[in-house]
């Protein structure tokens, strides 16, 4: 399955990048979202039903959401493709 990646979710990915690299040796920002972006594939499968999130927001406007790193992945699974419409981090939704 397609994996789509909206703005605001790259927007993010970007931030996350430069929050690595800063901290880290010059590359490991690109090969944080390379290993990140691979973890969102293994989700992006055919015939699998996602829950709604369990933020009442999120699911109210039909959201499902995924957790990776501490990261809440917020997608929805439209025309056999996998779209991704935010990443955010986990602690801001409790």
């Amino acid at each position: 399955m397609e994996v789509i990646i909206k703005p605001k979710a790259q927007k993010a990915l970007s931030l996350i990048a430069t929050f690595v690299e800063e901290r880290n040796t010059p590359q490991s920002g690109l090969r944080y979202i390379e290993k990140f972006a691979s973890k969102i594939k293994i989700y992006a499968k055919e015939n699998v039903q996602y829950s709604l999130c369990n933020n009442i927001t999120l699911s109210t406007l039909g959201y499902s959401c995924i957790t990776i790193s501490k990261w809440v992945v917020v997608f929805k699974i439209q025309n056999q493709k996998f779209v991704v419409y935010r990443i955010i981090w986990g602690a801001l939704l409790n």
